[in-house]
């Protein structure tokens, strides 16, 4: 039995402090597979969806707009190189100027594949089948109630058999393999039907770290999931709550990209017109 008890008028009865530090222990198990379950839905599905929408909005004008200024630097860059052998009173080998050109921008024109490789993920990820917030909803809560009952941090003395159904419901959940997980979820209860719901010892010392782990475990977590929407892609979400502010966006950086096309086009005549 899982109390500390003391004989009273011939009786026992539950330990105060006990069971103010047990309330407390199953409060802060739930409080905690919470902010866990928001944690993990923000991070694994709520981030990489602010990132595709970022970047199928926004982003491939931002991609166009890195290109083309690249594309700028290059252009400047060609007419020094020119410039330095007509001033070495040579004639420009051109050939080599792009060769010194290919050297100097390579890295650039890895960061332009990356990016163009991001912006082909994300248009994938937008056209996939997206699940109904009813859907969402019940994903959300068959991962929950596994947290609650499996989350080694909140349950570290479950048995191996516990643990590996929880290992099972992570991978499912990180692959957003929402047929598996709903499956494996249900086998939780059947799992823990035979294991012992008090995983602590009896003493009130061991309840007391209990509760105190459990509450640096809380803050530790409430604080890493509150310093996420300081950070790419969470800071976007306030960004698509308002269309005019896309729009904003999205015509700013139009401006600019045309700007940056016709200085290119006016490198492009003048190259033309001194040869």
């Amino acid at each position: 039995m899982c109390t500390e008890v003391h004989p009273m008028n011939n009786g026992i009865v539950m330990n105060p402090e006990w069971h103010m530090l047990k309330m407390r222990e199953e409060y802060l198990r739930s409080k905690c597979a919470d902010v866990v379950e928001v944690y993990m839905h923000t991070v694994s599905i709520m981030g990489p969806n602010l990132k595709s929408l970022y970047m199928v909005k926004v982003g491939q004008l931002e991609c166009r707009l890195f290109q083309l200024k690249i594309e700028i630097r290059r252009w400047r860059r060609r007419f020094e190189l020119r410039q330095q052998a007509l001033n070495r009173g040579e004639k420009p080998d051109y050939i080599a100027i792009e060769d010194s050109l290919k050297r100097e921008f390579e890295d650039y024109v890895r960061q332009i594949r990356e990016r163009h490789e991001a912006l082909k993920n994300a248009a994938f990820n937008m056209i996939q089948e997206r699940l109904s917030d009813e859907e969402t909803t019940a994903i959300r809560m068959e991962y929950l109630n596994a947290v609650k009952k499996l989350h080694p941090d909140i349950n570290p003395s479950l048995p191996e058999v516990a643990k590996e159904l929880w290992n099972k419901i992570q991978g499912a959940y990180d692959d957003k393999n929402w047929a598996e997980l709903k499956f494996l979820s249900a086998m939780v209860d059947d799992v823990l039907a035979g294991v012992q719901a008090c995983t602590f010892g009896n003493s009130i010392d061991e309840l007391r770290m209990e509760v105190a782990r459990l509450e640096d475990r809380l803050t530790e977590v409430s604080l890493r999931l509150n310093a996420l929407w300081g950070e790419e892609p969470y800071v976007w979400k306030d960004l698509f709550e308002n269309d005019d502010k896309v729009r904003a966006r999205q015509n700013a950086l139009k401006k600019l990209i045309e700007s940056a096309e016709e200085k290119i086009s006016l490198y492009e005549r003048k190259w033309k017109e001194e040869h």
